[in-house]
């Protein structure tokens, strides 16, 4: 199945230093509508999202398909080994429900060759046959697509990509007839239930801001511990600010970040990259403070209590990372 992968948001992430649920925090806070793209060698999988909640979920792996809910744990798990790149794209909303229903497709025509059949033929066809799911029409030289969508034999949308110009939704059929018509083109025809378009079902994931706040809470206070609240506060609050720039949501002077008494509240609506941040955070004033290590107790002391949500979040290695 053909996705367009045009409109980038994050490119090229690497699986084994990429926090999956944390990507998903991100993108929910930037409520994000478009897919997430992991690929393993011989396994494909797509995470779509509607204004940053997962909608549906599609795998394929050794000629077996998974979708929904199903997909979407599969997926949360395979992400965890390395070797795999992430990428994520937005689209609009309405597209973004059409390709996700699209998934649960069979395909009735596949690699039709434009030297044996024309589109305006094939579209004659589906639309006498009533036909519910889309076409996709892509050039040899792979430089022109175009997607045509059909609700019971009605065309429900048409979309047009071309090199030199990302996908766009255009209103007669002549266009894209003008677009191929000196190309060698291959037809691939799905059916497919496009009745939950307008559906508001979600996927149950896992990931949750609020645990990851309350776990960096427990590992900042044992820092906090070792010194004092008021020579931590001094140094922590001048660490924030100097990551500000790379970091935007940790700038004291915005209020977005706070942390006291071993609590965070985060008041941003973008909160990109946070693990990561915090973690440079964290060695920065371990640093400043002139502190060799964290209190090895009381780490083994929070990681017995986060053990479930250490596991979730794929930050097995985090305390092991600041004591070493």
């Amino acid at each position: 199945m053909l996705i367009p992968y045009e409109n980038i948001v994050y490119r090229n992430l690497k699986s084994s230093f990429t926090n999956f649920n944390e990507l998903l925090v991100n993108l929910n806070s930037i409520s994000l509508t478009g897919f997430v793209h992991l690929e393993f060698q011989g396994f494909q999988s797509i995470v779509f999202l509607q204004n940053g909640r997962v909608c549906n979920a599609f795998a394929e792996f050794n000629s077996v398909k998974k979708l929904g809910q199903e997909a979407f744990n599969y997926i949360n798990a395979k992400v965890r080994e390395a070797g795999g790149q992430i990428n994520v794209y937005s689209l609009s909303s309405e597209l973004i429900m059409l390709f996700s229903n699209s998934v649960k497709n069979e395909i009735v025509y596949k690699d039709l060759s434009s030297e044996f059949t024309s589109l305006d033929k094939l579209i004659a066809k589906l639309q006498e046959e009533q036909h519910t799911g889309h076409i996709e029409a892509i050039s040899k030289s792979g430089n022109k697509k175009a997607f045509i969508f059909f609700q019971t034999g009605e065309i429900l949308k048409m979309l047009l990509s071309v090199i030199e110009k990302p996908l766009f939704e255009v209103d007669e059929f002549q266009e894209i007839k003008d677009t191929f018509s000196n190309a060698a083109v291959v037809f691939n025809v799905y059916k497919s239930n496009l009745s939950l378009v307008n559906s508001n079902s979600w996927l149950t994931t896992t990931y949750e801001i609020s645990e990851m706040l309350e776990l960096w809470g427990a590992i900042i206070q044992v820092v906090e511990k070792q010194v004092g609240s008021e020579t931590f506060a001094s140094i922590f609050k001048q660490v924030l600010f100097e990551h500000a720039d790379k970091y935007l949501f940790l700038d004291p002077f915005l209020g977005e970040f706070k942390y006291a008494d071993g609590k965070i509240i985060l008041k941003s609506k973008s909160v990109q990259n946070f693990d990561q941040a915090l973690k440079e955070v964290l060695r920065t004033t371990i640093a400043k403070l002139n502190i060799q290590k964290p209190s090895k107790v009381d780490l083994d002391q929070v990681r017995e209590k986060f053990a479930e949500v250490i596991d979730k979040y794929s930050l097995t290695n985090l305390i092991y990372d600041l004591t070493a």
